[in-house]
């Protein structure tokens, strides 16, 4: 039997000057550091500080969109090139 995908959205928010990151998913513990370093990869708070000089500078948002398959393969190709959390 396949293991069901399990959709993961991080909101990243500007408010007030803070950034903050929440996640509503409740994803196996050993795929969150995965999926939050995909997220990383993205640099979400330089672009989050950006939208907000360009939009609002009051409030910013920006939602991330991922499954954990995506995070899976994200782990396959790290692995690949010999990377590991524990490097």
């Amino acid at each position: 039997m396949e293991t069901e995908i399990q959709k993961i959205k991080y909101v990243c928010r500007l408010r007030d000057g803070n950034y903050t990151e929440d996640t509503n998913s409740s994803i196996p513990e050993d795929a969150v550091q995965y999926a939050e370093m995909l997220l990383h990869s993205f640099f979400p708070e330089k672009l989050v500080r950006q939208l907000s000089l360009e939009t609002n500078p009051e409030k910013a948002v920006l939602v991330f969109r991922t499954d954990t398959r995506q995070v899976q393969e994200f782990q396959e190709l790290l692995q690949l090139h010999e990377f590991s959390l524990d490097s």
